[in-house]
């Protein structure tokens, strides 16, 4: 998890505090980063915290939108809906739990289930997400808690190594966008640079140098199409931020453009954007072609 500056159990506490009372929390005076504040109103009501009996109101307000938010295919091929609850399964009693808090910082998440979730409603839930070996890992370390305090309690998943354990003694899960991209497969761009594009993930370069993103967001048609994309902690440009790759097929020759690559959130890349009409002269970055790709057999 990344290292806010501040202990994760407080932030959590704080997070909570400021959603119900419905408190744009201000970052302290001792310089911290405005990322770091417990809550940024973002405009996504939440429509959990209704639930009757213990813990009944709890973080209703309004609460950050998550970065991750987006349609999923976990390890089981079980679907996720990630929005302004978090929904898991796609049958007549889905798990749907309302998400009253959020930290992208921390990458944590706090939710009121549902009266009619299936294994406890009207309880609370807690997850967290990593984003490790180019892959979006998920953990739900609560998701029967009494109260949301009790949610944010939960023992920490451990994220060091995800696809081995960490969380409650299991794996993490691995989540990969329900939607993959229409282009997957390996290409060389004009200035024989390798790309690899995945249903999880787009890869600059080769070996120990190369850039890789993780998709969180995927649209578009097949022949036009956009993904969202976490940068890899190791890359060597703007590790951490966030990226939008655009791509279209125009008289058969692919062209991609990455139109966000430094982002500081899943919403500012999302809002980036490319102008398609000339992809061969120009409309990347405003008055730059778009890099044109070249399948690699």
């Amino acid at each position: 998890m990344r290292d806010t500056g501040y202990p994760l159990g407080a932030r959590i506490l704080a997070l909570l505090a400021c959603g119900a009372l419905l408190l744009g929390c201000e970052p302290d005076d001792g310089g911290g980063d405005p990322a770091d504040s417990a809550l940024v109103d973002s405009g996504v009501e939440s429509d959990g915290g209704e639930g009757e009996g213990e813990g009944e109101g709890e973080g209703e307000g309004e609460v950050d939108a998550v970065d991750i938010a987006g349609s999923y295919i976990d390890d089981y091929d079980i679907p996720h809906l990630i929005d302004g609850q978090w929904t898991q399964g796609a049958d007549d009693t889905p798990s749907v739990t309302a998400l009253t808090a959020v930290d992208n910082a921390a990458r944590v998440a706090i939710g009121q289930n549902a009266a009619d979730h299936p294994f406890a409603a009207d309880k609370w839930s807690r997850y967290d997400w990593t984003f490790a070996d180019g892959r979006l890992w998920y953990c739900q370390p609560a998701f029967d808690a009494d109260t949301a305090a009790d949610a944010a309690a939960a023992d920490d998943p451990d994220p060091a190594d995800p696809a081995v354990g960490g969380c409650g003694g299991f794996p993490w899960s691995g989540l990969t966008p329900a939607q993959p991209p229409a282009i997957v497969g390996a290409y060389s761009d004009d200035f024989d640079g390798a790309h690899t594009v995945t249903a999880g993930g787009w890869q600059i370069g080769e070996g120990d140098d190369a850039s890789r993103f993780v998709f969180t967001a995927v649209g578009g048609d097949g022949a036009t199409g956009w993904a969202v994309a976490h940068n890899d902690a190791g890359n060597g440009f703007s590790p951490g931020l966030w990226s939008r790759f655009d791509w279209v097929t125009v008289d058969d020759t692919l062209y991609q453009c990455q139109s966000a690559y430094d982002a500081p959130d899943a919403a500012s890349a999302r809002a980036a954007g490319a102008d398609a009409s000339a992809p061969a002269e120009g409309g990347c970055g405003g008055m730059f072609p778009w890099s044109r790709l070249t399948p690699v057999e």
